[in-house]
């Protein structure tokens, strides 16, 4: 799992799911509205309804890795979202355009939008916004804690702990300078502590935010194998929410947030409404509300595709 971050790494094209026609569209379409209604977050329906009502929900599976991405928004030269394709593989859709699971289907679109504003729109803002960041690497150090079982750790190896999950995150996730990393993961009381116990020159080598699990056995502050932390937190979480969370910014942010949302592929991050809904307010109030759509422009591409007897377009209109 060295190249996490490769495997949810924008896909070139997607391919559509040729068996659904017109009527099985009005069927996924008409469910796809009922269920939709239903969704708890007011928000969150203002922000995604224009896709819902103009009909710019399709399905069909990306060009690779299609059991491990729930979806592809489907974007514009100048990152305008003019749709999304939402995997039918993953999300169990005939072609009738019935699914069992359209309450994930909801909460997959939702988690799709956030990665995709979060890595192409607002990856710089988000980086540096200071408040945010912390609010996310905290979750984060409790679902390894919780995961982990790592409860008991002597105050000094907490110590350690805590600084090296923030120095991953900040170094892998928020691609800080290391340098910079290293001075926001240290507090000046536990400085002695970590500048005796870990030395910035050893840390270079761990290239991945991965590797962290290394790093925290090489350090020797813990003492579970890397390999057994992963299984363990594989085992506890499920793989699809592992590779989620440790791939980059949006993936991350999009896993935490859609766990309160008892979606069956992250629900088993879910730890705490209130910090969960600290860092929703923030993504939706200062970024998922100036999102921009294209609503007049997927629908001609597709019928162009399928005039010329592609099977795919590409995820750039």
């Amino acid at each position: 799992m060295n190249n996490i971050e490769d495997i949810l790494a924008d896909q070139s094209r997607a391919y559509l799911y040729a068996k659904c026609d017109k009527t099985c569209y009005e069927l996924f379409n008409a469910n796809l509205k009922k269920h939709f209604n239903k969704f708890p977050n007011d928000q969150v329906k203002a922000i995604l309804q224009p896709l819902i009502n103009n009909d710019l929900i399709k399905l069909g599976y990306p060009e690779e890795k299609r059991n491990l991405l729930l979806g592809q928004v489907i974007r514009t030269s100048n990152d305008k979202i003019a749709g999304i394709i939402i995997n039918h593989i993953t999300h169990e859709i005939d072609a009738d355009g019935n699914s069992l699971s359209f309450d994930k289907i909801i909460g997959s679109l939702y988690y799709v939008f956030i990665d995709y504003s979060i890595r192409i729109l607002f990856n710089t803002q988000i980086n540096n916004n200071s408040a945010l960041l912390q609010k996310i690497e905290h979750y984060f150090e409790y679902i390894i804690v919780k995961n982990l079982r790592l409860f008991e750790l002597s105050p000094e190896k907490r110590i350690l702990f805590n600084f090296l999950v923030k120095l991953f995150f900040y170094t892998h996730i928020a691609k800080m300078n290391i340098n910079l990393a290293y001075e926001i993961s240290m507090t000046s009381e536990d400085e002695e502590l970590i500048k005796s116990t870990i030395d910035i020159k050893k840390i270079a080598k761990y290239e991945t935010f991965n590797s962290l699990y290394d790093a925290l056995y090489d350090f020797n502050i813990i003492t579970m194998t890397p390999n057994n932390m992963k299984y363990m937190l594989t085992n506890n979480i499920g793989l699809f929410a592992y590779i989620n969370l440790h791939a980059n910014i949006g993936s991350m942010i999009a896993s935490i947030i859609i766990s309160k949302y008892k979606h069956p592929n992250f629900a088993q991050l879910f730890i705490s409404m209130d910090m969960i809904n600290g860092i929703e307010s923030i993504i939706i109030g200062s970024y998922l509300d100036k999102v921009p759509f294209e609503f007049n422009l997927l629908n001609s591409v597709i019928n162009t595709a399928i005039n010329q007897n592609l099977n795919s377009l590409k995820t750039v209109v």
